[in-house]
């Protein structure tokens, strides 16, 4: 069976736009971003799908080693989350409410809250455009794979190749 090419895989696209990030191609990142948002009628479902995938990707970096033995402590877990929102508008990919937007999504979407996303989302745009918020989104994406790739001892272009090749294996 062979993609859709008009309706493309989303997972394809972020980690594609995650790679495109990473190696400093803005159009690279622009044509995957416009893809993926061509590929969602409902952009609150868009926000909800990129929230959820940066979320996996940071469960799988903090569960790097024990957890049990060696719990994230309350400054260690506020350090990171910094670190990430720094890590995200060096990208320059967007602005600032971009990237705190996405930021807090995540929470939200961690909470299953649907009606405090939407929300979100509509006060998010009264404040940006749609591509800043998608940006802000892939920005805080590619911030967090590469947390996730430098905990595990990985170069970043290969663990992101990894993910980029996971990801189309699931859409054969």
């Amino acid at each position: 069976m062979t993609a859709d090419r008009t309706h493309p895989d989303p997972l394809n696209c972020m980690y594609g736009a995650v790679a495109a990030v990473e190696r400093d191609d803005r159009e690279g990142v622009d044509v995957l971003l416009r893809d993926l948002y061509e590929s969602f009628e409902d952009f609150t479902a868009l926000l909800t799908t990129m929230s959820l995938v940066t979320l996996e990707r940071l469960d799988a970096a903090l569960a790097l080693g024990d957890p049990a033995s060696h719990p994230l402590s309350a400054e260690d877990s506020l350090a990171l989350a910094a670190q990430l929102l720094e890590d995200a508008a060096a990208y320059d990919i967007t602005g600032p409410i971009g990237v705190h937007t996405a930021a807090q999504r995540l929470d939200i979407v961690r909470r299953f809250d649907a009606a405090r996303m939407a929300l979100e989302v509509r006060a998010a745009r009264s404040m940006a455009s749609d591509a800043e918020l998608l940006y802000g989104a892939v920005a805080l994406l590619a911030a967090t794979v590469a947390a996730w790739a430098d905990r595990t001892g990985r170069a970043r272009e290969r663990a992101i190749s990894d993910l980029c090749l996971a990801s189309c294996a699931t859409t054969r």
